[in-house]
């Protein structure tokens, strides 16, 4: 008396059926844009939370500098910024008297990974993800 059944199916390491490729030509495609949304997302996430902690970062040094707030905010930001993958552009604006406002803003882009692959699917391309964030603080008197 055998213990096993032996099944009707090859015992073929490579072996098939019809139903398990339809399942795999319909599921791949589904997994692989899923794969790449959570991806890109994490990015685009990750882009706009290093983006927003430049702005704060920078307005906050421009507001606490003597002199040259600007300069001070600006390079603040980028120093922050160079670190992200995405692409980038730092805008200041800054009143040196005491009292007045440093803001800066910050413009990200990131590349969407998603396009080539809708558009093999038949779907339409996006584009890139943008955003722009901004801070400002007052600037403190000497």
């Amino acid at each position: 008396m055998t213990a096993f059944k032996s099944s009707a199916r090859s015992p073929c390491l490579y072996s098939s059926s019809r139903g398990d490729m339809v399942e795999a030509a319909v599921t791949m495609p589904l997994l692989l844009l899923v794969t790449f949304a959570l991806i890109n997302f994490a990015l685009v996430g990750h882009a706009r939370n290093s983006a927003q902690n430049a702005a704060n970062h920078g307005a906050r040094v421009g507001a606490v500098t003597a002199s040259g707030a600007g300069s001070a905010a600006r390079q603040e930001a980028e120093r922050l910024m160079a670190n992200c993958f995405c692409t980038y552009s730092v805008t200041v604006s800054a009143v040196n008297a005491p009292g007045g406002t440093v803001m800066v803003v910050v413009a990200w882009t990131v590349p969407s990974y998603m396009d080539g692959f809708l558009q093999v699917m038949g779907g339409s391309a996006q584009g890139d993800f943008s955003g722009t964030v901004s801070a400002s603080h007052r600037k403190e008197g000497w």
